[in-house]
C-alpha cells in the first residue's frame, strides 16, 4: 500500500512539474482536399481526376465536393481544388478562390477565336474561321463541324492534317460555309481529333450570321457610251440573282432602256441596292442630285466606273477631293475583285489624300482598282481600272464573275430602313441589354417619327429615347429580358411605317483562356496551379506549407486528461494514506 501510494505521489508530482515547465510537442496535420470539377465532366473523368490527385498526394485526404456537399460536408479546414480545363477553371477561380488550380489529365480542345462575316448573300460562299487553343503536340488531324444550330444538320467541314514536326499549341482553320437560308442563322462550331481518344472535342462555339436575300437589284446609268459600262452591264445580264435595270443615252433626249424578266411591271418605281454608273463627266447636274439622295438617304451603293481621266463637271459632288493620273504598265498585271482575277493595263493611280477604303488591289502594286467612300447612309466606290473589259474573255480571268461578286457584297451592305444592334454589357446583377436603332434618313421623311421596342417571349416593352435624329436607344436588366426575339417597330404617329426582327441571345459569352492565364491568376492570389506537367514540383509548395509551425505545437498539460490524471493519482494517494492511518 505504501509503495503505491508513493508511486502515485510520484506522478502528480511530475504531473505538477510537467505543467509548469508547459512542453510542446510538433504534431503532424493531414490536410483535406476537396475537389470540385468546373464544367461538364462526365463520372468517369470524376473518378479518373480524384484517384490521380490521391496518388500524387498521397499525404493528403482526398474528397469530391459534389458528395461532401450533399452529405455530411468537408471539413472547415479543407482546402479547395478545382479541376478541369483552363476556361472553366478561370471563370470558377474568379467566382470563387481555391488554392490550387488542378488541369484536367485528358487534353480538350478549346476555340480562341470564331470568326464568320456578318453577313451573306444567300447562294454564296462565306467561310468560318476558327482559332484552337491547347492542341496536345502529339496530335496530327484536327477535324472541325460547322452546323445548324437550330436543326443540327451540317453546314460544312474542313480537316487539317498537321506535319510530326508541327507542335504549334494554336492551329487556326478555315471551314466553307455555302450560306442557303435567309434570315438570322446561328452557326456551331465544334472541333476534335480523329482517331485519338486521349483529347477531348471543343466545347461548341456559336457565331450568327444575317444572310440576305440572294436577288441584288442593280441599276446601271450610262450618260454616254462606254466600253467599261457596256462590258460591266453585259457581265450583270442575265445572271440569277441580279435583277438588273437599264438605262444607255446615245444621244441629247434619246435614251434605251431594258431590264430584266424578274423586274416586273413595277421596276421603274422600285429602289436600287447598286448604281452603276459610265460616263461620269457627261452627268448633269439633275442626275448627280437623283444619284446623291438615294446615296446619302437611302444607302445605296452607287459605283463610278471611269474609263478615262474625267474632268470637272456636276459629278465632283460625288466625289469633290477626286484628282488622280493614269498609271500604265507594258504588259497587263492582275488583280482580284471579289476573289476573281482580273487583268489589267492602265487604271488611275488616286493619290493618297482622296482615297477612302480600298476593296481590291493589283498583285504586283499592291494599287487599289476598287475604291469605297461612306457617303451618308451609303457608299460612293470608284473603278479606276480603265481596261480590264478588255482581257474579259481569256480563260486565265474572271471579268464577269468579279462584277458578280462585287454587287453581291456592296448590296449586302446596304443598310436596311430600320437598323438595330443589341449587345449585352455589365456584369453579374448589372448586365443590361442595350438596343441602339437607327433609321434611314428616307424614313425620317414621314413625320414625327418615333421608335417602340419589345423584347423577349412574352414580350416586354423597352423604354426608347431619341440620342440624335434618327437614331433611338434603350436598355433593360439581362434579368428580365431572357433570349428570345427583338421587335422594332417605326411609327409615325399611331401607324406602323416599318417593322425589324432580330434574334437576342443574353447568354453570358464563353471565356477564352489558357493555362498560362489560370497559372498567372493563382500566382497574383498566392495560390498554387498544377497544369499537366510536372505536377509533383507544383505540388511542392504546399507540402512545405503545411509543416508544422510553432502554432501547430500540441500542448499536452493544457489538455482536459492531463489535469485529470494529475487530480487522480493525487486523490489516490491521499485515499491510500488515509486508508493506512498515515496523515
Amino acid at each position: 500500500m505504501t509503495a503505491i501510494a508513493a508511486s502515485l505521489r510520484a506522478v502528480g508530482v511530475l504531473a505538477v512539474v510537467g505543467a509548469l515547465l508547459d512542453p510542446g510537442c510538433a504534431q503532424a496535420r493531414r490536410p483535406t482536399l476537396d475537389v470540385a470539377f468546373a464544367g461538364d465532366v462526365a463520372d468517369e473523368v470524376r473518378a479518373q481526376e480524384l484517384a490521380r490527385i490521391a496518388a500524387e498526394v498521397p499525404w493528403a485526404t482526398v474528397m469530391d465536393a459534389r458528395r461532401t456537399s450533399v452529405g455530411n460536408g468537408s471539413p472547415s479546414t479543407a482546402l479547395r481544388v478545382v479541376v478541369g480545363d483552363a476556361a472553366p477553371v478561370l471563370a470558377d477561380l474568379q467566382a470563387r478562390s481555391a488554392a490550387i488550380a488542378w488541369q484536367a489529365t485528358t487534353p480538350s480542345l478549346a476555340f480562341t477565336s470564331v470568326h464568320a462575316p456578318a453577313r451573306a448573300v444567300s447562294g454564296t460562299r462565306a467561310d468560318v474561321s476558327v482559332n484552337i487553343g491547347d492542341v496536345p503536340a502529339a496530335t496530327r488531324v484536327l477535324r472541325v463541324v460547322v452546323t445548324d444550330a437550330v436543326t443540327g444538320r451540317e453546314q460544312g467541314h474542313a480537316e487539317l492534317t498537321r506535319a510530326a514536326s508541327d507542335t504549334r499549341v494554336g492551329v487556326s482553320v478555315v471551314v466553307p460555309w455555302l450560306a442557303t437560308r435567309v434570315g438570322e442563322q446561328r452557326l456551331r462550331v465544334v472541333a476534335s481529333a480523329p482517331g485519338n481518344d486521349s483529347v477531348r472535342p471543343s466545347p461548341p462555339g456559336d457565331v450568327i450570321v444575317d444572310v440576305r436575300p440572294a436577288t441584288v437589284r442593280v441599276d446601271v446609268l450610262e450618260a454616254r457610251p462606254t466600253w467599261a459600262a457596256r462590258f460591266a452591264r453585259l457581265a450583270l445580264s442575265a445572271v440569277a440573282g441580279v435583277d438588273l435595270q437599264t438605262e444607255v443615252r446615245v444621244a441629247p433626249g434619246i435614251a434605251a432602256r431594258t431590264s430584266s424578266p424578274e423586274s416586273g411591271p413595277t421596276a421603274r418605281h422600285r429602289d436600287a441596292d447598286v448604281l452603276l454608273v459610265g460616263g461620269v463627266d457627261a452627268l448633269t447636274s439633275g442626275d448627280v442630285t437623283r444619284l446623291e439622295a438615294g446615296v446619302r438617304e437611302r444607302g445605296q451603293a452607287l459605283v463610278l466606273l471611269m474609263d478615262e481621266a474625267p474632268g470637272t463637271g456636276p459629278w465632283r459632288r460625288l466625289w469633290p477631293d477626286f484628282s488622280a493620273s493614269i498609271h500604265s504598265v507594258p504588259t497587263p498585271a492582275i488583280g482580284r475583285v471579289g476573289g476573281h482575277a482580273w487583268k489589267v493595263r492602265e487604271w488611275l493611280d488616286v493619290p493618297l489624300s482622296t482615297r477612302g477604303t480600298p476593296l481590291a488591289f493589283l498583285e504586283s502594286s499592291a494599287a487599289p482598282i476598287v475604291i469605297g467612300r461612306a457617303v451618308g447612309a451609303g457608299r460612293v466606290v470608284l473603278v479606276t481600272a480603265l481596261d480590264a473589259w478588255r482581257w474579259r474573255a481569256d480563260t486565265d480571268v474572271a471579268f464577269a464573275a468579279g462584277w458578280r461578286a462585287l454587287v453581291q457584297s456592296l448590296g449586302a451592305d446596304v443598310p436596311p430602313e430600320v437598323a438595330t444592334t443589341a449587345w449585352v454589357s455589365g456584369r453579374g446583377r448589372a448586365r443590361t441589354l442595350q438596343v441602339d436603332v437607327a433609321a434611314r434618313p428616307d424614313l425620317l421623311r414621314t413625320g414625327n417619327p418615333s421608335v417602340t421596342a419589345d423584347v423577349g417571349s412574352p414580350r416586354q416593352a423597352m423604354l426608347m429615347h431619341q440620342v440624335e435624329a434618327g437614331r433611338w436607344r434603350g436598355a433593360v436588366r439581362v434579368g428580365a429580358a431572357e433570349n428570345g426575339p427583338l421587335v422594332v417597330q417605326a411609327r409615325a404617329g399611331t401607324t406602323v411605317v416599318r417593322q425589324a426582327q432580330a434574334s437576342v441571345d443574353v447568354t453570358p459569352s464563353a471565356l477564352v483562356a489558357s493555362w498560362d492565364d489560370v497559372a498567372r491568376h493563382q500566382e497574383a492570389h498566392g495560390r498554387l496551379a498544377a497544369g499537366r506537367e510536372a505536377r509533383s514540383a507544383a505540388m511542392r509548395p504546399l507540402r512545405e506549407s503545411l509543416r508544422p509551425s510553432d502554432a501547430d505545437r500540441w500542448f499536452v498539460t493544457r489538455t482536459w486528461w492531463f489535469a485529470g490524471l494529475a487530480l487522480c493519482a493525487l486523490g489516490a494517494e491521499w485515499i491510500l494514506r488515509r486508508l493506512a492511518g498515515a496523515r
